[in-house]
């Protein structure tokens, strides 16, 4: 099995949702998604590849029709949230065209408003 780097972020990320995911199929009352589950928050917790191990042997002892369900499920929860992150930045161009007002500029404008009435 190959080793993942399980101080990257994205790879945590991605372990955390699989988790979640894992919990909300537990509602089939199925023990491999409750064990699953949990050795995968155990790697989030340890960081530890023999945990990583034993985590993916847990998952893989989960039928392959159920398996491929919770897969597709974590797929598109990932696809959600980053599309939702993606929706909720600042376009970079429209934070660059607005300029930080200024004391002088706004001291300009009552002296010029001020100018203007005499």
């Amino acid at each position: 099995m190959d080793a993942f780097d399980l101080e990257d972020t994205k790879t945590l990320q991605a372990i955390g949702i699989l988790a979640d995911t894992l919990d909300r199929m537990s509602e089939m009352s199925m023990l491999e998604t409750v064990l699953a589950s949990k050795a995968l928050r155990q790697v989030l917790s340890t960081r530890s590849q023999r945990v990583f191990v034993f985590a993916s042997r847990t998952f893989a002892t989960i039928d392959a029709e159920t398996r491929q369900h919770i897969q597709d499920t974590a797929l598109q929860i990932a696809q959600d949230a980053a599309e939702s992150q993606r929706l909720d930045e600042p376009a970079p161009a429209l934070v660059a065209r607005q300029p930080a007002p200024s004391a002088t500029s706004l001291l300009d404008a009552l002296n010029n408003r001020r100018g203007s009435r005499t």
